[in-house]
Parts: structure tokens; C-alpha cells; sequence
């Protein structure tokens, strides 16, 4: 997906914990790829990944949120909880007005 927006001329930031087949894009795309180590169970790391993005790009227009919790187990036995840290990825991109 990231490679398509790259061609049809857009301007991409990746926020991932893995960012090697990333950073392979930037061959060719140097200006407008900004892969950025991140986690998000971690709130700083995405708020920083937000801020990088806004300081290259200076907008957002379009925000993925594709952070995965395999819990394979029925939220009435585990509790909603355990999903809480990735919604506070969400709730940064809603802050900025991207959603």
C-alpha cells in the first residue's frame, strides 16, 4: 500500500516497529517517504511519529491505523483493557483533526 501512495505522487509516513522494507523505499522515494520506528502500545513514540510527520509534511490528510491484537480469547474473558493501548494511537490522530 505504502509503495502505491509513493507512486501516485503522495507523500507517506510510516509508523511501524519494523521499518526496514521502509527504509528500502527511500531509494527512490527520499523526499517523500518518512519511515519512523514507533510502537502503538506506546503513546510517546506515536505522539513523536505524529510530530516528525507534521514538521515534514506539514499535514496529515490520511491516517491507517493498522496496529494488530491477536488476543484470540472473547473480550468477555480477558476484559476490554487489554485493547486500550491501541486506542490511544487513534485518539492522537483524532487530536490533530486527521479523523
Amino acid at each position: 500500500m505504502v509503495e502505491r501512495l509513493l507512486e501516485l505522487g503522495n507523500s507517506v509516513t510510516v509508523l511501524d516497529i519494523q521499518i526496514d522494507a521502509i527504509e528500502k523505499l527511500q531509494k527512490n522515494y527520499p523526499k517523500t517517504v518518512l519511515p519512523i520506528l514507533a510502537d502503538a502500545k506506546v503513546f510517546g513514540s506515536i505522539e513523536n511519529g505524529v510530530k516528525q510527520a507534521m514538521e515534514r509534511f506539514r499535514n496529515i490528510d490520511i491516517a491507517i491505523h493498522n496496529a494488530c491484537l491477536c488476543v484470540f480469547e472473547n473480550e468477555l474473558n480477558i476484559g476490554f483493557d487489554i485493547y486500550k493501548d491501541f486506542t490511544s494511537a487513534f485518539e492522537l490522530f483524532l487530536l490533530y483533526g486527521v479523523c
